[in-house]
């Protein structure tokens, strides 16, 4: 243990997103390390982790037009709180605003993509807003990097991004796996566990629907699977009859869903990296995803490759037949041990930054 460092990591995306779970998750890696680590939660959402630190001063709503402005402020508000001083604090995202992070912090850039604002627009005016904010945090994001904070990110993409964008350099550091909730399981059990059709062949899908996520795509690739296959859906709902929505999910249930599955569907634009892309891999699953930068890096020989052309009947009949051959699965588990970072890895890493930093104060 390190018993002179306090950390506070903050984080202003409820637990259930991509962003929340990484911070939840960063938490738990490093809270025993070190003499205190504090787990802030600036958000706008309502959100009940009993994780955070209790700050009386944040405010939350139920109203999404609010969520910027209250989330600014209670940015504002963290900043003026005195008994953080002397923290080394680490910002997790989403929002980054220059008045908070500088140079004496540390802040983890997850991706730097450009929405398509003329896609949004095809998607309705909730997506078309969210583009919009997303690209105008975009431009934040650069500017705070020439505040000169250490800064992390997920990807060997993101930092070239960076690096391109700011010519700042960025310490990579991929997100890691949990073993004990993400490892191989019995499909069948598992099916009877969460009360699924064991008659149905599922393929899962987790996200929102933001434009990258190109659910014409999902929905297409639904639409064209034999009658005994579905895909499974957590997360934003898809209007399709092959498609079962399941919401949100229990947090103690959710890799249980990737044990179901035959396989994971990832068919979006472009991602920061894509987390459930590494649960898919813990759980010894195959993942079907477009061939892009980002899937190349993150899972390389693990997945099956296709186009947008290869989105029809035969060619995603050839893909089912691929998925169920039990050699081709095997091959999978070797590879998967090969490409996953463990957890005690990417402890590692964040303890040498934190601590490097900290004598350089």
């Amino acid at each position: 243990m390190n018993s002179n460092l306090k950390i506070a990591l903050i984080v202003d995306q409820p637990s259930w997103t991509g962003i929340g779970v990484y911070a939840h998750k960063l938490y738990s890696l490093i809270k025993d390390y070190f003499e205190e680590v504090s787990l802030i939660y600036l958000g706008a959402h309502i959100d009940n982790s009993k994780e955070y630190l209790d700050l009386s001063y944040i405010k939350h709503s139920t109203s999404w037009i609010e969520y910027p402005y209250i989330i600014k402020e209670n940015y504002k508000l963290f900043i003026k709180d005195e008994r953080f001083k002397g923290y080394l604090k680490h910002y997790l995202g989403a929002s980054y605003f220059p008045f908070a992070i500088k140079e004496e912090d540390i802040v983890t850039i997850h991706d730097l993509i450009k929405d398509d604002i003329l896609r949004s627009v095809k998607l309705g005016w909730r997506p078309f807003l969210t583009s919009i904010s997303r690209n105008l945090n975009r431009k934040k994001v650069i500017k705070i990097i020439k505040n000169k904070p250490i800064v992390i990110t997920i990807s060997k993409r993101g930092a070239k991004d960076i690096l391109n964008l700011t010519g700042a350099q960025a310490y990579v550091i991929y997100h890691w796996i949990d073993e004990d909730r993400f490892k191989p399981r019995n499909e069948e059990e598992i099916k009877n566990l969460l009360h699924l059709d064991l008659k149905t062949k599922y393929i899962l899908s987790v996200g929102n629907n933001r434009p990258n996520k190109r659910i014409d795509l999902i929905r297409k690739f639904a639409d064209s699977l034999p009658s005994d296959w579905k895909i499974m859906k957590i997360g934003e709902k898809i209007i399709s009859n092959k498609i079962e929505n399941l919401g949100i999910v229990k947090d103690q249930l959710y890799p249980y869903y990737f044990n179901a599955s035959k396989a994971y569907l990832h068919l979006s634009d472009d991602e920061g990296f894509g987390r459930p892309l590494l649960e898919s891999m813990g759980s010894g699953i195959p993942i079907i995803v477009r061939n892009n930068e980002i899937n190349n890096e993150i899972i390389g020989d693990y997945g099956i490759f296709i186009s947008d052309d290869e989105i029809n009947k035969i060619a995603i009949n050839n893909i089912l037949n691929k998925i169920e051959d039990e050699s081709y699965k095997s091959n999978l588990l070797e590879i998967r041990r090969k490409k996953l970072l463990w957890k005690d890895e990417a402890k590692e890493k964040y303890i040498k930054i934190y601590e490097n930093k900290f004598m350089n104060l």
